[in-house]
């Protein structure tokens, strides 16, 4: 992903603007899909602004991570049973396969992505789980290289055997990884918790639940980046809806106390079902980097198009950005993933 010296300061300057991504699948025929990562800046007028790439595969496509210095991670699996990865790089507007994994139908593979400041590298981690024995993990890191450099996964320890029950992690802007885990920590006790991993050390450090969060048991848990801190949110559980339109939802930043979140006028302000039904609709996704609340939708609605909410809790105001993502249809799974790039640094050519 290199490209000439104007290239590069030409896509240095595009990218200091923060973005939302949105990602989905376009399936064609039964065995092809395009994959589509569609960008909106969220700081510009109009949102309707943004770009669109377009990436074909056979099978499907999923993003490993979320974006990490404005490069984004994804995966499709291979009828060889290889994980193929890519780097897409937003600023050249270019992608490349880097090495792959492979994994028979008993083994379930999670992929995190982060970036080592110490040794200025991308790094992938991949979780590698038996599901016949779930408790003898392996743990292996990819160090992306340079175009032309050789690359190879390899295995790391870690004192804490777990597997990832996060679709996607977080990556902090201070070097870290955090996903929710379930770890095993004697014979007789095993717990879902919050797995940090320090991508320059590539060490694992399990962090207890909050208090009052049962990741088991009750609610649908995901980790969101909250004006740079990692708070857990509750998709099923989260929303409430007052009878005077305002809503409000709670989230619990790690190593602190439960935090309410209201927003007025919710209800005069946005397009959504009944009350019982907005956390299947509309999800908190995180702040942007002027404070911004963002949420959107689990799926493209049958038009094709997803809404994109920004709520300015200072203000109480609320702006909204209509992307047309694919055609109409009514397909069950089209789903859509959002993506908040806020802390963008110069994208290095990979």
């Amino acid at each position: 992903m290199e490209g000439t010296s104007f290239e590069i300061s030409l896509a240095r300057k595009i990218e200091t603007r923060p973005k939302v991504l949105l990602a989905t699948n376009d399936y064609e025929t039964s065995n092809k899909c395009r994959g589509l990562v569609h960008s909106i800046n969220q700081e510009e007028e109009p949102l309707l602004s943004s770009v669109q790439k377009q990436i074909s595969f056979t099978g499907g496509f999923c993003i490993a991570s979320p974006p990490v210095r404005g490069l984004i991670c994804f995966h499709d699996v291979k009828e060889d049973k290889h994980y193929r990865y890519s780097i897409y790089n937003r600023a050249t507007k270019t992608c490349r396969t880097i090495a792959r994994i492979q994994a028979d139908e008993k083994t379930l593979i999670e992929t995190h992505f982060g970036y080592d400041e110490i040794n200025d590298a991308f790094k992938l981690l991949c979780i590698k789980s038996n599901l016949e024995n779930l408790w003898d993990p392996t743990y292996e890191v990819l160090t992306v290289g340079r175009p032309g450099e050789e690359e190879s996964w390899r295995r790391i320890e870690c004192k804490v055997p777990h597997t990832s029950v996060s679709h996607h992690g977080v990556f902090d802007d201070r070097g870290t990884l955090y996903y929710l885990a379930q770890c095993k920590y004697d014979d007789t006790h095993t717990k879902n918790d919050i797995m940090s991993f320090n991508v320059s050390s590539e060490e694992f450090t399990p962090i207890p639940s909050p208090d009052g969060v049962d990741l088991i048991n009750i609610g649908n848990w995901r980790l969101v980046n909250y004006d740079k801190k990692i708070v857990l949110v509750d998709d099923k559980n989260g929303f409430a809806y007052d009878p005077n339109g305002d809503v409000y939802f709670d989230t619990w930043p790690v190593f602190e106390e439960r935090r309410r979140i209201l927003i007025r006028n919710w209800r005069d302000n946005t397009r959504g079902p009944a009350a019982n039904e907005l956390c299947d609709y509309d999800r908190f996704r995180g702040t942007t980097r002027t404070g911004e609340l963002v949420f959107s939708p689990t799926k493209v609605t049958t038009e094709g198009s997803v809404t994109v909410i920004f709520y300015n809790t200072s203000t109480q105001t609320f702006r909204k950005s209509v992307v047309q993502l694919l055609g109409p249809g009514q397909d069950e799974d089209r789903y859509v993933d959002t993506f908040l790039d806020n802390y963008v640094h110069n994208p290095l050519p990979v």
